[in-house]
């Protein structure tokens, strides 16, 4: 018939589990935690300006994860997962760098001998 459209299929492309293959999956909230004002508060008092940058990235933005509902596993959607290892690595980037700073830092203080 000319009036009649047909369906729509639904775009939402389900996502497969890791664990299990299945497709019966269903997105579900997750339970991340956003920016600590506390914590960027004492990462101030600690390290300066740069603590609270880490808190920053110590935040955890995860506001939907996805549940198998054949095996009961709970992942990450994979843009959410790469986020995720992508702010750590900064997050470790951030601490070594603070680490070179401090020694540096040490090693150039008037008075300071290299051991050996």
């Amino acid at each position: 018939m000319p009036g009649k459209r047909p369906k729509k299929s639904s775009t939402r492309k389900r996502l497969k589990c890791p664990k299990c293959g299945s497709r019966k999956t269903r997105r579900i909230k997750g339970d991340g935690k956003s920016y600590s004002t506390g914590c960027g508060a004492l990462g101030c008092l600690m390290v300066g300006p740069l603590g609270v940058l880490l808190a920053l990235l110590g935040a955890d933005p995860e506001r939907i994860k996805v549940k198998c509902m054949s095996c009961g596993k709970v992942f990450l959607p994979p843009q959410q997962r790469r986020q995720k290892i992508l702010r750590e690595v900064l997050f470790i980037l951030l601490i070594l760098i603070l680490i070179a700073i401090m020694i540096s830092s040490l090693l150039s203080a008037p008075g300071a001998t290299m051991p050996g």
